[in-house]
């Protein structure tokens, strides 16, 4: 036994190297050659065959490891550009609104409804990047990076003179001062279905990748720093983007990329746990150890193998930390960048192995093919309804509630609307993300259950803005359809209440259908329960003290009605 520990020792010392990391970029080298080495050790244990075994011939290349502790990014910085809506153009007097909190190399500002940013400019951070890098000129031009522009100096001027900027310009001097084009509607990864966190981390690597040649290093690597354009990720944190040095191999937000985008992707694909449930409470992500408490049996088997089981194990010794670590700085640039591009290889095949599967089903995944032959004229008539309504009214921003998979979202997108379509069910919001992409249809389909909508969270709540907040107002049409009945039936929401907040997420027009006792889906939410404070009769008074101009449409079913209305107090 002693003299095939022995063995094992020579083995490990003469392997090559392998430029691959699972968890931490220090741990690649050392483990793969670790884990190759006790193998072999243990066929030739059971064969006795060493010496055949030592004549094959060795080939790879000779990486050095990274530190480990450079595998802990620094936590989100929360850069994104939180909803606002812009004040009214020649508005005056203002002051301006913090959008940053945790970045000291940075600061945004929504000032007078522009978004504006003070970058610092040292020798570690270079703001100018972003307007003379080609690489990132290229994903402007893609719609893939948020534009940015260079602020006059008259200007920048004027936003040092407004209260609460000319301290924090003061403390980053020197400074780069930006302006960023805004995005339509912000949401949070919370928010999101599992294809859209996987594509935001598809993106995250290949701007991280796309900057190796150019010496730029992304510092972090979070879901936060990506907003979606419709369908489209587009990546908003210019002030992650640093110079890195030509012989740096190591990937600081490597560890930050794992437990925001890989471990909440590996749950949903292997526990059916959706990423809501864990980026609400975890915005930074997840650590391996709890991960590994879900794993079960799994854990013995890739992808969980590399992701979870062997960073947890090797946690447990200190000895083994400090053995694992290794020189960031590389004998040349190119041995460096050839460690990085290995290390963002393998985690595009651990982002490909993790990635939501495509023929998942849900409660409400078959809702329109479901339904039976008295049903389907409904449809034609909402369809209807909801031409009219675009072409009279003809909104610019769409809200549809209850979207399911977005039937009706795509109408108004294809007539020149911006939609947002929001639902509770992450498979349903999955596939319509899928079919809207495809489509090149401007629809942000969002994760949002209307009865219990995404809350405040961060620091003071204000991190992460609440959807209502973002959402009131902030449409020209809203669309309720097949929604009133649920909310009043299963989540014991009053008629009222239930108006009210139809009348606070619109700016002008709601379309809103009514589904009463005699519905046979009434029926089987309501199992016998009596609703006498729902009637038709009823539902009408208290929409139009909401509403005017109100216009029925009856459907085919006679329990169910669509009604238009203009909300009480809109202009045009």
């Amino acid at each position: 036994m002693r003299r095939n520990f022995i063995f094992i020792a020579i083995l490990f010392i003469l392997l090559p190297d392998r430029a691959e990391a699972y968890v931490d970029p220090g741990l690649g080298p050392f483990l793969w050659q670790l884990l190759f080495a006790f193998g072999v050790g243990l066929v030739f244990q059971i064969r006795n065959g060493p010496l055949a075994w030592l004549k094959r011939k060795r080939s790879g290349h000779r990486a050095a490891g990274a530190p480990a502790s450079a595998a802990r990014a620094a936590p989100a910085s929360n850069n994104v550009l939180p909803f606002q809506r812009p004040r009214a153009a020649g508005a005056s007097g203002a002051g301006a609104r913090s959008l940053t909190l945790r970045d000291p190399e940075g600061h945004l500002f929504d000032i007078d409804g522009r978004l504006i940013r003070f970058l610092k400019q040292d020798s570690g951070h270079d703001g100018m990047v972003v307007l003379e890098s080609p690489t990132l000129k290229r994903f402007v031009a893609e719609r893939r990076l948020i534009a940015s522009y260079p602020v006059s100096e008259r200007d920048r001027t004027v936003f040092r003179s407004v209260p609460g900027v000319g301290a924090v310009a003061e403390r980053l001097e020197p400074a780069v001062v930006l302006e960023h084009e805004r995005v339509p509607f912000v949401s949070f990864p919370a928010e999101w279905a599992p294809e859209m966190l996987h594509e935001a981390a598809r993106l995250t690597l290949d701007l991280a990748e796309s900057l190796i040649d150019e010496g730029i290093g992304l510092k972090d690597a979070t879901p936060h720093n990506v907003l979606f354009r419709g369908p489209e990720p587009v990546f908003v944190d210019v002030a992650s983007f640093v110079r890195r040095r030509p012989d740096d191999s190591v990937w600081p937000a490597f560890g930050q990329f794992v437990r925001t985008f890989l471990y909440p992707l590996l749950l949903d694909r292997y526990r059916e746990l959706p990423p809501q449930a864990v980026l609400l409470n975890n915005p930074d992500g997840l650590e391996p150890q709890q991960v590994y408490a879900m794993a079960g049996l799994a854990k013995l088997f890739s992808p969980w193998l590399g992701l979870v089981t062997i960073p947890v194990w090797l946690g447990r010794s200190r000895r083994a930390l400090r053995l694992l670590g290794g020189p960031s700085r590389q004998k040349s640039p190119e041995m460096a960048r050839f460690i990085l591009s290995s290390l963002f290889r393998h985690l595009r095949r651990n982002l490909k192995r993790v990635a939501p599967r495509r023929n998942r089903r849900s409660e409400w995944s078959r809702y329109l093919d479901g339904m039976r032959g008295d049903e389907s004229p409904d449809i034609a008539v909402k369809e209807r309804v909801l031409h009219a309504a675009l072409e009279t009214y003809k909104p610019r921003s769409v809200l549809d509630v209850g979207c399911n998979t977005g039937h009706y979202s795509r109408i108004a997108a294809l007539a020149g609307a911006s939609v947002v379509a929001i639902d509770a069910d992450p498979v349903v919001v999955g596939r319509t993300w899928r079919h809207v992409r495809r489509e090149k249809l401007d629809v942000l389909p969002l994760v949002v259950n209307i009865a219990r909508p995404t809350p405040g969270s961060g620091w003071n709540n204000h991190e992460s803005v609440p959807f209502l907040e973002r959402a009131a107002g902030a449409f020209d049409l809203t669309i309720f359809f097949g929604l009133i009945h649920h909310l009043l039936v299963r989540e014991g929401i009053p008629l009222p209440q239930i108006l009210d907040l139809a009348a606070r997420l619109t700016r002008n027009v709601a379309l809103i259908e009514y589904v009463g006792h005699e519905d046979r889906r009434f029926q089987q939410l309501a199992r016998g329960r009596e609703y006498p404070e729902y009637s038709i009769e009823k539902f009408e008074v208290e929409l139009r003290k909401r509403f005017d101009d109100v216009v029925v449409h009856p459907l085919s079913r006679p329990d169910r009605r669509v009604y238009v209305g203009r909300r009480r107090g809109a202009n045009g």
